[in-house]
């Protein structure tokens, strides 16, 4: 006979990790993935009907999904590092391979093109091996044990960084020309902009350059190229790089925080400009500790800081993606820096355009803001049957996995 056991994750991180390569967690345009680093399962929730939950070729593809489902392991080794895009999902083994599902329109799957659909996790083919993989909107980046890049999909607004004659788009991994021959130890994409922090602690940023996000020149739509931002503080070493949608940031070794690109929601408090450049100070409320990670949504952010703590401003908008249990509907109410409630204390963070899932310091997943097509994996319904789509303050994400016993 079949039973049901439900299984709250509760998971153990070295406490030097926080919101650096592996990730624990992704959030999709609608849907969201986990990886369990004790078991090294992989789970995804959520919408399915681009294939984003790994069901497999066989499967009815489903818009409204609450129930976590685990995703099967056909991968060799085990899966240390996980990331949503959009519509797709990519996770590397520990034998550095990179395999991925969902979308593939735009041959952001680095395998299967001309296929749109990929339900079920496939290799991807001509990689060195691999420690961190970055899903943006419609295209993948790479990062090999080396510290070089590869780069496929979607490359309309330069995103690869393949230079200002290549294709549009890319259907299999391309190895992107860094500056300097450096090397590069994490990655981050908004939209379609990429900022990435080298080894020697230093920003390089391409890709979508209308807002500045990419810190090119204000004439220029696009940064064909990795560059390096210019305009950050001399002598002091940058320690985590991260995005919104269309505004980009780096922490400071000191745990300062410095912003540019797009504040038409006042994702860069203090500052009346719609776009912004160079890269401007952020300051968090007096007592904060120092900020050791960033990441941001459509009009919002959230900024980690030693303690655990989150910090979120811009806009709070109706689905409460602040975190602290409020929300609003007026676009036009900037919000400095807010703490949210003490109890909420993370290791890592991740936002899309109006949800955000995280790592607890004490090993659980939450996560807060939209639940549409049951990303946040809660099964609450109303009187109509519809389910509950707005949770503004953390709640966990229960894991559930059928188990067959005789």
């Amino acid at each position: 006979m079949k039973t049901i056991s439900v299984l709250i994750a509760s998971v153990l991180v070295s406490s030097a990790a926080v919101c650096a390569a592996p990730r624990h967690a992704g959030a999709g345009n609608h849907h969201s993935v986990f990886l369990n680093p004790e078991t090294h399962d992989v789970w995804t929730v959520g919408e399915d009907i681009l294939g984003q939950m790994g069901y497999g070729m066989e499967s009815e593809l489903i818009k409204d999904n609450p129930h976590p489902h685990r995703v099967d392991p056909v991968w060799g080794g085990k899966a240390v590092d996980v990331s949503a895009g959009l519509n797709t999902n990519a996770v590397v083994t520990d034998l550095g391979e990179v395999w991925t599902w969902g979308f593939n329109r735009l041959n952001q799957l680095g395998h299967s093109a001309g296929t749109e659909i990929v339900p079920e996790p496939r290799r991807v083919e001509g990689l060195p091996p691999v420690a961190d993989i970055e899903a943006g909107s419609a295209f993948m980046l790479a990062i090999t044990t080396e510290g070089q890049l590869y780069a496929w999909g979607n490359n309309a607004l330069d995103q690869l960084g393949l230079g200002p004659d290549a294709p549009r788009r890319v259907a299999e991994p391309t190895h992107v020309e860094l500056p300097d021959d450096v090397r590069l130890k994490d990655i981050t994409t908004g939209i379609n902009q990429v900022v990435a922090l080298t080894a020697d602690n230093r920003v390089l940023a391409w890709g979508s350059n209308r807002n500045r996000q990419a810190g090119g020149p204000a004439d220029e739509n696009t940064v064909s190229r990795p560059a390096y931002v210019e305009g950050l503080p001399d002598g002091v070493a940058v320690a985590a790089v991260g995005v919104g949608n269309y505004t980009s940031f780096a922490i400071l070794e000191d745990g300062r925080i410095f912003a540019w690109g797009e504040n038409q929601f006042g994702q860069i408090p203090g500052v009346d400009e719609r776009s912004v450049f160079p890269p401007v100070e952020v300051e968090l409320p007096e007592g904060a500790d120092r900020a050791v990670a960033i990441t941001g949504g459509a009009r919002y952010v959230h900024a980690l800081v030693e303690d655990g703590r989150v910090y979120a401003w811009g806009v709070n908008g109706p689905q409460g993606q602040f975190g602290d249990g409020t929300r609003t509907r007026a676009v036009d109410e900037f919000s400095p820096p807010r703490a949210l409630p003490d109890d909420v204390r993370l290791r890592e963070l991740h936002t899309q355009t109006n949800h955000t899932v995280a790592l607890t310091r004490d090993g659980r997943f939450v996560g807060w803001g939209s639940n549409a097509q049951g990303r946040l994996a809660q099964d609450d319904r109303m009187d109509s049957g519809a389910l509950v789509t707005v949770y503004p303050e953390p709640v966990d994400v229960r894991l559930v996995m059928r188990v067959e016993t005789e």
